[in-house]
This record gives structure tokens, sequence and C-alpha cells, in this order.
């Protein structure tokens, strides 16, 4: 039998490979369709992935999937920005520091590109783009 510690351990590993799983099933869908947040398997993996990070016990394990939080934010539909930017804010100060800060950046970039029209082509654009948005690649782990 687990004991509380072992079996709370077991749940928070559990939350983020699902997460880091869904956020790859996104990725995969992004190689194979392009950058199209409005396609119904785009849209419910985002979804999904969303939900899975509310349900994060900290705002400071968003430390832990930079990577799920910038492509789910990178692939969100408009009008989602504040759920992005309030898990970030959440942390309070260290939101400043490292990968939290550069996801966020790229999360802004894709929005202004996408909201002047720069994603028309959804096969112009992909993942790898999204994270090149700044002038520079991201690396985000």
């Amino acid at each position: 039998m687990l004991d509380a510690s072992a079996s709370q351990k077991t749940l928070a590993v559990s939350l983020h490979t699902r997460i880091w799983a869904q956020a790859t099933v996104s990725y995969v869908n992004v190689l194979a369709c392009g950058l199209q947040p409005n396609l119904p398997e785009i849209r419910s993996s985002v979804e999904t992935t969303m939900e899975l990070l509310r349900a994060l016990p900290s705002p400071l394990a968003l430390r832990t999937v930079v990577w799920p939080l910038a492509v789910t934010g990178c692939l969100a539909l408009p009008g989602t920005e504040a759920f992005f930017a309030g898990l970030i804010a959440d942390m309070g100060d260290m939101h400043v520091f490292g990968t939290v800060r550069e996801a966020l950046s790229v999360m802004q970039n894709v929005w202004q590109h996408r909201d002047g029209g720069c994603c028309a082509d959804p096969h112009m654009w992909d993942v790898a783009t999204c994270f090149s948005v700044l002038g520079h690649l991201s690396l985000l782990v």
C-alpha cells in the first residue's frame, strides 16, 4: 500500500506526463496539418492541455512544463491569452526568470503575428517558426 506522500508523487508524475503527452499530440497535429488552431483535433488537444495545466498543484510547477505551455499557448484560440498570462502571473516574482519568461514572450509575439494576419498561411508556420519568432531559437526545457 502506498503512503500519502508516494500517492501524491504518483499523481503529480501522472499529471505532468499527461501534459507533455497532450502537448505532443498538438505538435504532431501541427506537423500534419499546419498551424491551424481552429481544426477540431488541434482545438480539442489544446483545450485538454489547458485543463491539465489548470490542475497543476502549484503555479511554480509551470517550470517543469514550459515547452507544453508554450506549444499550447501558441496554438490557443484568440481570447484565451488571459488564461496563459494568468498562469504565469500566478507564479509571482518567479515568472521573470528563465524559460517561463521566454515562453511568455514567444506566445505574446505569436499572438501579435496571428492577430496581424502574418500567420494567414498555416503551412508557412509551424511550432519551430513560433519558437523562433523572437529572432532566435528558443529552447524551452
